[in-house]
């Protein structure tokens, strides 16, 4: 491990599988060019771990013990802290999960979620893709082991077809096979099988 010093602008790091940035995306001048930096230095199937303090997108919503506190913090330490930066745009402690959002999208990403949360901090995740979801046809051995009930056709369409990573996939079936599965990609197509069944799927 090494320690080094630089912007959230301009680390040099690439092809990174995770970024995480703890308690100071508010306290930037710049979070958009933060982000587009981050999209920049993450594999295509990486992720950015975004922890910030909890807060509501609204002031009604945060009238609490909590909340209060973090204002005061803000009002001294982070707004102040962010206006001295290029840019300046003071988001402040109580930024809230939509502003987060916005801001995190408009340096490249295409997904942010909540993942977890504490009384006093908010988890997000950001990817720079969506998840994928194809309609996928079922493709099974002969002779199946297990045919599953009766009256459902071979050829019945498999949905949910999920997209995890750049080479990993997962799929579900009807509720009623319980079938399920993960796949790697492989060319242009992926395979793979659970409860003696297989199944092929193309991807773009």
């Amino acid at each position: 491990m090494k320690f080094e010093v630089a912007l959230a602008s301009d680390f040099p790091d690439k092809n990174l599988d995770l970024v995480t940035f703890f308690d100071c995306l508010h306290d930037m001048g710049d979070p958009v060019g933060a982000a587009k930096h981050v999209r920049q230095a993450l594999k295509p199937d990486g992720s950015w771990m975004i922890v910030e303090p909890a807060a509501g997108d609204q002031l009604e919503n945060n009238l609490n013990p909590v909340s209060r506190m973090y204002y005061a913090a803000s009002t001294m330490i982070c707004v102040p802290t962010s206006l001295d930066q290029p840019v300046g745009a003071a988001f402040g402690a109580q930024a809230g999960l939509a502003k987060l959002s916005a801001a995190i999208k408009e340096g490249g990403f295409a997904r942010v979620r909540k993942a977890t949360e504490t009384p006093l901090n908010m988890i997000l995740e950001a990817r720079p893709y969506l998840a994928s979801r194809k309609r996928c046809s079922r493709v099974l051995p002969q002779p199946l082991a297990h045919p599953g009930p009766a009256g459902v056709s071979r050829a019945e369409p498999l949905f949910g077809c999920k997209r995890i990573s750049h080479n990993l996939v997962a799929l579900s079936g009807p509720r009623e096979l319980g079938w399920w599965a993960v796949a790697f990609l492989s060319d242009r197509r992926f395979r793979g099988g659970a409860n003696d069944a297989g199944f092929s799927c193309a991807r773009d």
